[in-house]
């Protein structure tokens, strides 16, 4: 069984570093070492199958989006982080509602699992205990191995970066591939969810009086410095079952446009859809909205019978 999730307001903005063929780790040994603790020091090991990584740390991963609309970055340990979505300087750190789920039933006992990394019951659900991670931008893989007795998942994730053809490569897209494998049969599914992050994150100045031309001298800091603005009110967002040709899945949107308070380049994303490609072999359901601090009751229905039972659309 395979299923294809695509979403089709996740932005990426970064910029490209040359590989060298002489560098056998590509950095990796520079870069692991500033994140991995050894006795209290900076430092730790490098001893690392940069193809493979096993159990690694996820303060990053590989950004995913379009060229110039900000990015997310799905993590080796199966989160999604550093979440940029409105080109915001400061990104959000990472997401406690954003992750895939599997769910398997064989006889008569179900289960579900969080394909995430860690030792927490979230919704009813467990995480899992180890992740293989390969990141070689623009494309991701997460190999939490074989989850339930007999049943491998694969999470493959890509951004649309071509070769030569700009126009195509800035299109806010993520794809994931989740290919499942099951060597005992039963039923099995997969669940996406994604957290609301319409207007979130955003900083603005209280004013732009002064902030016209090139600002140098005393004073810049305090009109320039992001970190120092005051955070946008939250937009009050809606969330719709949608259909786009074979794609269907959920639509999160504001009421309106977000406007900017300064007529730049900046824009904000007011919408995101959550797709899955569907065929005849394939059954879907959607939970619309749901919150993130109750969710138990919500999946109750998805972790008994691997589906969602219908919702009302609602406030996201």
């Amino acid at each position: 069984m395979r299923i294809k999730l695509l979403n089709t307001a996740l932005c990426l903005l970064f910029t490209a570093a040359g590989l060298h063929a002489q560098e056998t780790d590509y950095g990796a040994g520079a870069a692991n070492v500033r994140f991995i603790p050894s006795q209290g020091l900076l430092g730790g090991r490098t001893d690392f199958d940069c193809l493979r990584l096993k159990n690694h740390p996820a303060a990053s991963g590989v950004p995913l989006g379009g060229i110039g609309a900000g990015n997310v970055q799905f993590a080796p340990d199966g989160r999604f982080v550093r979440i940029g979505m409105n080109n915001i300087h400061l990104p959000i750190r990472k997401s406690t509602g954003s992750f895939f789920t599997l769910w398997h039933r064989n006889g008569g006992t179900a289960d579900a699992r969080r394909l995430v990394r860690d030792t927490l019951v979230q919704y009813g659900m467990e995480g899992v205990s180890t992740t293989y991670y390969t990141g070689l931008f623009p494309r991701a893989e997460l190999d939490p191995g074989e989850v339930f007795p007999g049943v491998k998942v694969r999470i493959r994730a890509c951004s649309p970066l071509i070769a030569h053809n700009v126009k195509d490569s800035s299109l806010p897209l993520a794809f994931f591939d989740v290919e499942l494998e099951s060597a005992e049969g039963g039923e099995t599914a997969v669940a996406f969810s994604w957290e609301d992050f319409i207007g979130r994150g955003i900083r603005e100045p209280e004013s732009i009086e002064g902030m016209d031309g090139q600002l140098f001298g005393q004073g810049r800091n305090e009109l320039c410095n992001g970190e120092e603005w005051p955070e946008r009110p939250l937009e009050q967002t809606f969330a719709r079952t949608w259909e786009c040709g074979a794609m269907a899945g959920v639509r999160q949107f504001a009421a309106g446009p977000l406007q900017p308070k300064r007529a730049n380049f900046q824009n904000y994303v007011d919408e995101v859809a959550v797709l899955a490609q569907t065929d005849s072999a394939t059954r879907l359901s959607a939970l619309t909205a749901y919150d993130l601090a109750a969710g138990d009751e919500a999946w109750e229905a998805f972790r008994r019978n691997g589906e969602f039972e219908a919702t009302d659309d609602g406030v996201a």
